[in-house]
């Protein structure tokens, strides 16, 4: 097996943590979420033919998005008092796992092994 294809697993599922919301903020956004991740497994397909731009726009997206979930989790944590008050118990699931799973594709993606078959 070529270090190419031991990698694809780590290349090809990115797009998990950049669509993992509650499916109350998804209903009516599966069209932009088939486009992301259509995005993401083309960007995966660049990096499995050693393409150095997909490495950085990888680890780039994966840290935008621990990023944007820090700053919106913060912000859209606590439910309106319209909706009952107190905290949404979904979103701050889904944000922490998102944020996990970045950090560790970011982690992954930025190790020695990974960036000699890219550069390869």
């Amino acid at each position: 097996m070529s270090n190419n294809l031991k990698f694809a697993p780590i290349y090809f599922l990115q797009f998990i943590p950049i669509i993992l919301y509650p499916p109350s903020t998804l209903q009516g956004g599966w069209v932009v979420m088939l486009v992301v991740v259509a995005c993401l497994l083309a960007l995966g397909y660049f990096l499995l033919t050693g393409r150095s731009w997909a490495l950085k726009m990888s680890i780039f997206i994966q840290g935008i998005n621990i990023i944007i979930r820090l700053m919106m989790g913060i912000a859209h944590a606590a439910r309106p008092e319209n909706l009952g008050g107190g905290f949404d118990g979904a979103l701050i699931v889904t944000y922490l796992l998102g944020i996990f799973i970045s950090g560790w594709f970011l982690f992954r993606l930025d190790q020695p092994d990974i960036k000699a078959t890219i550069t390869a």
